[in-house]
């Protein structure tokens, strides 16, 4: 089974079964296009919602072909890593889909859980509570994608 681990948090990372791809050559649209489409993974989104999220108002005359470079370097870096499969991200219908394998690790959706845990664990398990409380704390303390500029 494949282990993969996506950083969002602190420096962009993605990680499989230990080989990490080098997030420099993503670029600034690089990095927000593939962290949207991570946390947006369990859905196609439509290339125009992926737009908006990269440009918002500024859209470029050029974007559809920002949009493709983009994808392009996303999938060079999901190569890199060891996702070479063309199907891990999926281009049809005028929609993208990041298809990660299962149980995949992201950083971002581990604060909840975590947050989640501390909650539960309060009254009955106060100890366990603390160390998810501490794990959520110090992850949610990392800035989201930096280096990756607004817009």
């Amino acid at each position: 089974m494949t282990a993969v681990k996506v950083g969002l948090l602190g420096r962009l990372v993605i990680d499989v079964d230990g080989k990490q791809a080098d997030d420099a050559r993503l670029g600034d649209l690089g990095r927000k296009a593939f962290a949207y489409l991570v946390l947006e993974r369990r859905r196609p989104v439509p290339r125009n919602e992926l737009a908006d999220v990269l440009w918002g108002e500024d859209l470029p005359a050029t974007w559809t072909a920002a949009l493709r470079g983009a994808e392009s370097r996303v999938r060079s870096n999901l190569a890199d890593a060891g996702l070479a499969d063309p199907a891990v991200l999926r281009s049809a219908s005028g929609c993208y889909q990041l298809q990660l394998p299962a149980g995949v690790d992201v950083d971002v959706e581990r604060v909840d859980a975590a947050l989640e845990s501390a909650q539960r664990d309060l009254v009955t398990a106060p100890a366990r509570a603390r160390r998810a409380a501490a794990e959520a704390a110090e992850l949610a303390g990392r800035q989201f994608l930096p280096g990756a500029g607004g817009h």
